[in-house]
């Protein structure tokens, strides 16, 4: 069963202030009863109880209006003030409120005369909040012969008027079958900004309407989650929604402005989450309120020149330079206004002895291309165009060696001469990057050799992924076979912690393989990191080139990953 925090408010529609009174009172009667105030001095207080019967938990903070007159009959002008609230039972308290109850002691220049003879009219409002049955006693202090500063006497009436009420249990279901909202999604169209006029700032407003529809008063909220930033003005239906509450039955219009100042070119795709929160109908009173989601999709064409930005940006190894389809270079790092629908062709060109190594179109890879032209433009783009010193890698490698170095995982001294046999020092250096890479860690072990001081060389012997050739050398220079970079591999593997399957080699040519590489060279082939070189050889004794080294690293690389 639901639970809906209530609170009871008996307001008197009273302009009273907490003003000492500049005149004591000559006489203090104290506690009077109503009874004995309407025989000693003829004041009537009608009706003395209010009882609002049983009211529908659902109808949630809307006001349920009572009014009590009091009416002076004594002689000479009297002022009523509220005095005290209390309630029962006890613990009523902690859960109802004298919300808009304006209690006073004094006597002020502005509270209400009540001449002779006439009557002053005292609306009572009970507003649900929480489930439950009560009563409230309430006192009002009269001054009698009361002028703006002045009184001749005071009494506390102890039973003025009571009140008595219940509320019945929420058991109702709350949907987004409850409220509408009067569209579906928000197009705010185009903001185009002009290049070098200073900080700009557009905003654009859509309204929409939101309906309760269901038998719950709610209040609204709407969150936005998109860029730019999002206002609102929202109008109530103030006869039917008090508080900033959308009663049943009753509207909210929302005004949504859009406001972005100059910013790269791009296409909003947001949301506003119209949400609706049903006040105190969670199980706990004082916990978090229930509340309803419907999304409303946001767009927006935010361009900049009348276009869109594409946004050029180089990872060198190499040199060279872009240029639009005419040949003319940019160095901005960005076309800016290229037209909505419109075909726009970016060019790469390296400088004398390098190559374009990879390129990459909102961070999916094209390939070593020479050229890329986006077609019907309709959002903002980004290339990022790779070069690369010397020739190029083969083409069968190339796309592997390009993601390889835009990963970090190739030493600079490596990004050339991709096609030359790779030594053994230099294999150590890609396998110390890979290990630190994945790891996040730098190797701080070191075995040292006599014939090498090379640091990669000691961090891979430190970690136990290689060995010497005997009498405590390496061969540092020494040609890397393809026997050897499968034992390393392998070691490297499990050095890292993620070990490679285990897998028998079956090439033609096993006999060849030496007896220590041969269980590695089986799982290597079997992790796909090495395969053969055709007619299932593998030629275990053959060199291993640079651009075969860079591609079992970041094979490797993402096996582990």
């Amino acid at each position: 069963m639901k639970k809906r925090i209530l609170s009871l408010a008996l307001t008197l529609c009273l302009c009273l202030a907490l003003m000492p009174a500049a005149s004591a009172a000559e006489d203090d009667l104290g506690e009077v009863t109503r009874a004995e105030v309407e025989e000693r001095f003829g004041i009537t207080i009608s009706p003395s109880h209010i009882d609002f019967g049983t009211v529908p938990e659902q109808s949630g903070s809307h006001t349920h209006e009572q009014v009590i007159t009091i009416t002076n009959g004594y002689h000479k002008p009297i002022a009523p003030v509220l005095f005290s609230v209390e309630f029962s039972p006890a613990s009523a308290e902690d859960n109802l409120t004298a919300s808009g109850v304006f209690e006073s002691y004094f006597l002020s220049d502005s509270t209400p005369i009540i001449q002779p003879g006439e009557s002053f009219s005292i609306s009572v409002d009970l507003h649900t909040r929480v489930p439950g049955a009560g009563r409230a006693t309430a006192s009002m202090k009269i001054f009698l012969g009361a002028s703006d500063w002045y009184h001749e006497a005071e009494f506390i009436m102890t039973d003025a008027f009571t009140v008595d009420y219940e509320v019945l249990p929420f058991e109702g279901s709350l949907s987004e079958d409850n409220f509408t909202v009067s569209v579906d999604s928000l197009d705010f169209g185009t903001l185009n900004f002009t290049t070098g006029e200073g900080v700009q700032s557009q905003q654009v407003s859509r309204t929409f309407t939101v309906t309760n529809t269901g038998e719950f008063p709610f209040r609204l909220n709407l969150p936005y989650d998109g860029r730019g930033s999002m206002y609102y003005d929202i109008e109530y239906e103030p006869e039917r929604s008090p508080a900033g509450e959308i009663m049943p039955g009753a509207s909210a219009v929302v005004t949504a402005r859009f406001s972005e100042q100059r910013s790269i070119p791009y296409n909003l795709d947001g949301v506003i989450a119209v949400t609706v929160e049903y006040l105190g109908y969670g199980d706990d009173p004082r916990g978090d309120d229930p509340t309803v989601t419907k999304e409303i999709p946001v767009k927006a064409t935010v361009l900049l020149d009348g276009g869109y930005r594409i946004v050029t940006d180089y990872n060198r190894t190499g040199w060279g330079y872009i240029t639009d389809v005419n040949g003319t270079a940019n160095y901005d790092g960005w076309y800016d206004g290229v037209a909505p629908g419109s075909d726009f062709t970016v060019c790469f060109r390296p400088t004398a002895g390098n190559h374009v190594l990879g390129v990459m179109v909102d961070g999916e890879s094209v390939g070593a291309v020479e050229s890329y032209t986006f077609t019907n433009v309709q959002e903002g783009h980004q290339l990022d165009i790779l070069f690369g010193q010397g020739p190029a890698p083969s083409s069968w490698a190339i796309d592997q060696v390009a993601e390889a170095v835009r990963l970090y995982l190739v030493p600079s001294n490596l990004q050339n001469s991709y096609t030359q046999a790779a030594t053994r020092a230099e294999f150590c250096a890609l396998a110390v990057e890979l290990y630190e890479e994945v790891t996040g860690e730098t190797i701080t072990e070191r075995a040292e050799f006599t014939d090498t001081t090379d640091i990669n060389v000691q961090k891979m012997a430190g970690v136990g992924v290689i060995n010497g050739v005997g009498n405590g050398q390496f061969n540092p220079s020494g040609q890397l076979t393809r026997e050897q970079a499968a034992t390393i591999l392998v070691r490297l593997a499990d050095a890292m912690g993620q070990p490679l399957p285990e897998g028998t080699a079956s090439f033609a040519d096993n006999a060849s393989i030496a007896s220590w590489a041969l269980e590695a060279v089986g799982r290597a082939q079997a992790g796909g990191l090495m395969g053969g070189i055709g007619n299932n050889q593998f030629s275990p004794q053959g060199a291993y080139t640079v651009e075969q080294s860079i591609m079992t690293a970041f094979r490797l690389y993402e096996t582990v990953q």
